[in-house]
């Protein structure tokens, strides 16, 4: 992987966060990664996180933020 695009989105009640990775060498990477990241100024609620990588569903859980 040379890097990793991070984008998130936030309505009402849910959290998208859309992973890719951008590899310049290889056609199709699925390599395993690990990311640590933070989203600012969430309002108080309760969220359905849905993290999506190479357009499918990665992982998905309601959250409750304070």
């Amino acid at each position: 992987i040379d890097s990793l695009s991070v984008v998130s989105e936030i309505d009402t009640q849910t959290i998208n966060v859309n992973i890719s990775e951008i590899c310049e060498n290889q056609t199709n990477c699925f390599c395993p990664i690990d990311v640590n990241y933070s989203i600012d100024n969430i309002k108080v609620g309760s969220y359905e996180l849905i993290i999506i990588k190479h357009g499918l569903v990665f992982y998905q859980e309601e959250i409750t933020c304070e």
